[in-house]
């Protein structure tokens, strides 16, 4: 059974432990998330990973800091190895934030957001240089708010 311990003083009869009794009656925890296509392909020399995780992982080590957000690049090209077969997702690149704090995931989203109208800009810019129509890339985003009893 969940949150229920076995104590041997008590002829191992099963007892609720501390920190169950502690949380009934808790409110649900909130975590909000986004989830952002990244719509630019990885697999040619423009760099969407790195220029989205920044050198040394800046760009989002920042964000982290400054929101208290959980960012997790995933999909093809991201070099996220998932899973058992320790391979790529077979989806798409994307970001995901996450975030139990509301003003956190807002503030997260915005600077996301600033870096990924940074990035699409530099996008169109190297589809230029190269002779490329520029795809004029909009953020796209699907957001999810989660509720969950405390554990």
């Amino acid at each position: 059974m969940a949150n229920r311990v076995v104590s041997p003083s008590r002829g191992g009869k099963q007892t609720d432990s501390a920190a169950a009794r502690s949380r009934r009656g808790a409110e649900p925890i909130r975590k909000w998330t986004v989830r952002y296509e990244i719509q630019i392909p990885a697999n040619n020399d423009f760099q969407i990973t790195r220029r989205i995780i920044g050198v040394r992982g800046n760009n989002m080590k920042s964000v982290n800091q400054a929101t208290g957000a959980k960012l997790r690049l995933r999909g093809r090209g991201s070099g996220y190895l998932e899973g058992l077969g320790k391979e790529e997702a077979n989806e798409p690149l994307h970001l995901c934030i996450s975030c139990t704090d509301e003003a956190g995931y807002r503030n997260a989203r915005q600077r996301t957001e600033l870096l990924l109208k940074t990035v699409y800009d530099e996008f169109d810019q190297w589809c230029l240089e190269r002779g490329i129509k520029p795809p004029r890339l909009a953020i796209k985003a699907k957001e999810l708010l989660c509720m969950h009893s405390p554990v």
